[in-house]
């Protein structure tokens, strides 16, 4: 069993400030935007500020979009981001524009990526 799915570890994470809180799921790569140009094939990368200084926004995994914005303009990207994999954060990631990113952490809660469900009217 890995060593960060053992309950102690959950239970006992890393202090804040230690070596080993600071290890991410992402090992510290940061989110990117790729832009193919259909015609030439060319392809560029962004990368974003982090205008609300939080060490969650721009690491994170299971990068998902509201699915009724597939292949149309979106600006809001959603992921889940971990640190010492006990330390778990929501993220919601402005691309159009990071002053308005959003970050849900609370201590001691546990998450899990995130699923968009359609709201069904009657």
């Amino acid at each position: 069993m890995r060593e960060y799915l053992k309950m102690e570890n959950m239970l006992n994470p890393p202090a804040d400030g230690t070596k080993e809180a600071e290890i991410s799921t992402t090992e510290h790569f940061e989110a990117t935007r790729y832009t193919i140009n259909a015609d030439t094939g060319d392809v560029t990368t962004n990368t974003f500020p982090n205008t609300i200084n939080s060490k969650f926004i721009n690491n994170f995994d299971f990068p998902t979009i509201n699915e009724a914005y597939r292949g149309k303009r979106y600006c809001y990207a959603y992921g889940l981001s971990a640190y010492a994999y006990s330390r778990t954060a929501l993220v919601k990631k402005n691309v159009c524009n990071p002053e308005e990113d959003k970050v849900w952490y609370t201590e001691n809660h546990y998450l899990s990526e995130m699923h968009f469900s359609t709201t069904t009217r009657r």
